[in-house]
């Protein structure tokens, strides 16, 4: 998606710590979907059983753009949502979640992690 600068969707693991978790972030245009979790949502083609990492952790459909002008309106967009009463936005990406594990923040903007059936 880098080197061909184009948009689409990506399948991801909701894994906090991962190095590309900032760098995807970043590249978001619309507001993270996640996944119902199932330990039968990602099997393996030679067995019938469901993918044993999926048993601990949940996916994420990141949409995800290279053009650094629609992530930044999809961020200006996504602000006037953002604010929860009673929480304060983390002022940096280092700590990009907060604890509730539903929220990233990006640039000071607050970016929900909505479940998969819930639309902007």
């Amino acid at each position: 998606m880098r080197v061909e600068q184009v948009t689409g969707w990506i399948m991801v693991p909701l894994w906090r710590s991962q190095p590309w978790m900032g760098m995807l972030l970043h590249m978001l245009i619309d507001h993270p979907r996640l996944l119902r979790k199932s330990e039968t949502i990602l099997t393996h083609p030679c067995s019938a059983g469901g993918h044993p990492l999926m048993g601990h952790t949940q996916l994420m459909a990141f949409l995800l753009s290279r053009s650094p002008f629609e992530s930044e309106a999809y961020r200006q967009r996504a602000q006037i949502f953002s604010w929860h009463l009673g929480n304060q936005v983390q002022q940096n990406s280092t700590g990009h979640i907060l604890e509730d594990g539903q929220t990233f923040v990006v640039e000071g903007t607050s970016i929900p992690l909505l479940p998969l059936c819930q639309t902007s």
